[in-house]
């Protein structure tokens, strides 16, 4: 069973400059599934429609091309413009990871 990852840089034509990165981690090519990453790192450029963009692009990527059966994300419920480009991509909320991860020892 091989499992890795891909990143992809998400860059603005206009300016010829990077905003962020996409990509998937751990790809199972067996099981044909993966983990959608995403960032958009450039403040300025939160709001405008990108990370919509760019996880509709993943996706066609992964399932068009690749014949992906499932992609899956993890995302903190305080990030709601990320929960909203995710669900315009057609993703559903399946469960909640409750004190699933720590912070300065605290949950």
């Amino acid at each position: 069973m091989k499992m890795n990852s891909t990143k992809f840089l998400v860059g603005d034509r206009v300016y010829l400059r990077t905003i962020g990165t996409g990509g998937f981690l751990r790809i199972d090519y067996m099981w044909r599934t993966a983990d959608l990453s995403i960032m958009i790192g450039e403040k300025e450029e939160w709001a405008k429609g990108y990370g919509t963009e760019v996880v509709r692009l993943l996706l066609n990527y992964d399932f068009k091309s690749l014949n992906f059966h499932r992609i899956s994300l993890g995302v903190f419920n305080f990030s709601k413009r990320a929960i909203c480009a995710y669900e315009k991509a057609g993703f559903k909320k399946e469960g909640v990871l409750r004190d699933g991860y720590f912070c300065d020892s605290r949950k």
